[in-house]
């Protein structure tokens, strides 16, 4: 039975899982910590990233006129995939025109000093209400009666429904002698914040992005992907050596099992571990070759017992022929003879059908693998036993398998006899499909078939259907256990099943391999 799911793709999913587990891990610990939601990640230390930006779009804008703005906000915008746009007290500083939603205009105006947002002109310098000596905080304005920004940050996101853009905004603080700029002044002198050389104008730098996904001024979605795809290749690269070698012992293991439960006891596993594995393939070759010896023996020993039964029988067969040949028997002696005649005969049968049992199983007892024509040996077999009448021929172009031809031949023979003793007066086919790795020799009747739950047991020896074990039903049970015996010798394997719906005629498989295939299907 092959594996539902192959270990590889068990591991590859555990992988997956476990790098999931990981991030949902690390999303639920920030969240935790941060809040959920776009404004709370926004508020977050990831967030610092677009202050980042409007630091180093302040750096650009420093000296140059307002009338040059746009250019540098166009350059950032081709950067980071988003439009951005300044806004300050007075309206729109920089960016293509556009009319923010109400929702994005409100927090603007939270983030500036207090004053309407109107139209763009000449106005005094502002002054904040600035108590003490300098509270003035390096990210914030004074409240000065605005409303704070959420989370004591300033940076913002919002939704947009009315153009279903995202809208991301934070403080700007402008230097320069733009007319169109005024600086911020502490009553009674000018202010210098921290960092700034020169008074500072307040402004909003604001980015708009239809897609937040694909852009990169909150989270560089492209890079983490990237990186997620590195840790990928690297946690694969890292644990593939290791799944491979599991997996490839582990299918070692598997095939050299199924090959023992087929009676295969040659097989032999060469791992190299010192591990569990290691020890389980150990293990599995000594089982192996304790089931060897075990099989080989009995074989040998039926063989023997076999072969010294042929002597005394004999000897009987010769004494029955001689009594049967007096003329001083009466009738009812020479029936009783008659009878004894026939038990000697079927005691003979047995006796030829286990030493053909035994040897075919014996190693050493069958010459080395040649290449044999089996279209000339089924041939050779349907003549022999005079079924040219009833069996129909149907072979490839190339019959060449890699046996023993004397075993093949027996195992036909058998295959043919059942054929014959069940299957009625109906045709039998035997046909042959070649193929690069096998060779399948089919022989089907149109006889009774068999039941389902029996098909298992016929190659067992001794096993026969019929609970009666009838002398007039069928043979002692050894034909097919031959059968199977003989093919397994030349490195095949045997199959049975019903060949039509309904359990009608059986269908006897060899696959055999093909000349130069050295391999065990």
């Amino acid at each position: 039975m092959k594996a539902r799911t192959s270990l590889y793709l068990q591991v590859f999913n555990l992988l997956v899982l476990y790098l999931l587990l990981l991030c949902a891990i690390v999303f639920f610990v920030f969240n935790s910590a941060f809040g959920f939601g776009w404004e709370t990640l926004i508020a977050s230390p990831i967030g610092e990233r677009v202050d980042t930006v409007a630091g180093a779009v302040s750096g650009q804008l420093r000296g140059r006129p307002t009338s040059r703005f746009n250019e540098v906000l166009q350059d950032f915008g081709r950067i980071y995939n988003v439009q951005f746009y300044i806004f300050d007290g007075a309206g729109q500083l920089a960016g293509e025109k556009v009319d923010l939603p109400p929702a994005v205009a409100g927090r603007v105006q939270m983030l500036l000093p207090p004053g309407a947002m109107g139209d763009r002109g000449p106005r005094p310098p502002m002054a904040l209400p600035l108590p003490g000596p300098f509270p003035l905080r390096v990210q914030g304005f004074p409240e000065g009666g605005a409303a704070p920004p959420p989370h004591g940050s300033g940076r913002f996101i919002v939704h947009s429904g009315r153009d279903g853009r995202f809208w991301i905004g934070t403080r700007l603080p402008l230097t320069g002698d733009g007319a169109e700029m005024s600086p911020v002044l502490v009553p009674g002198r000018q202010f210098y914040p921290p960092g700034f050389p020169e008074p500072f104008h307040p402004a909003v730098l604001l980015a708009a992005s239809d897609n937040i996904w694909q852009s990169s001024l909150v989270i560089d979605f492209a890079f983490v992907g990237a990186v997620a795809v590195a840790i990928l290749i690297i946690s694969i690269v890292f644990w593939y050596p290791f799944v491979y070698s599991l997996a490839g012992t582990i299918a070692q293991l598997t095939l050299a099992t199924e090959r023992i439960a087929e009676g295969n006891f040659d097989v032999r596993l060469h791992s190299g571990r010192t591990d569990e594995l290691g020890r389980l393939a150990e293990a599995v070759n000594a089982l192996a070759e304790k089931l060897n010896g075990f099989v080989t023996g009995q074989k040998r020993f039926l063989g023997d017992i076999s072969h010294e039964l042929r002597s005394p029988i004999a000897r009987l067969q010769m004494a029955l022929e001689l009594l049967s040949s007096s003329s001083r028997l009466s009738e009812e002696e020479q029936n009783r003879i008659h009878d004894i005649r026939e038990e000697v005969q079927e005691m003979t049968h047995l006796v030829s059908e286990l030493l053909a049992f035994s040897k075919a199983g014996l190693k050493g007892s069958s010459p080395e693998m040649k290449p044999v024509n089996l279209h000339e040996s089924v041939r050779t077999v349907v003549e022999r036993l005079g079924l040219n009448e009833r069996v129909e021929l149907d072979f490839a172009d190339n019959p060449f398998v890699e046996g023993d031809a004397i075993l093949l031949e027996r195992a036909v023979s058998n295959v043919l006899r059942n054929c014959v003793r069940y299957a009625g007066e109906g045709a039998i086919k035997v046909r042959m499909k070649a193929g690069a790795a096998e060779h399948i020799l089919t022989i089907a009747d149109e006889g009774p078939g068999v039941a389902a739950e029996a098909l298992p047991h016929l190659t067992e020896p001794f096993y026969r259907p019929e609970s009666s074990r009838s002398r007039s039903l069928g043979g002692v049970g050894l034909g097919l256990a031959i059968v199977k015996t003989c093919v397994e010798a030349c490195g095949g394997t045997v199959s049975l099943g019903n060949a039509a719906a309904g359990g009608r005629g059986l269908e006897v498989q060899f696959k055999l391999r093909p000349v130069g295939d050295k391999s065990l299907k």
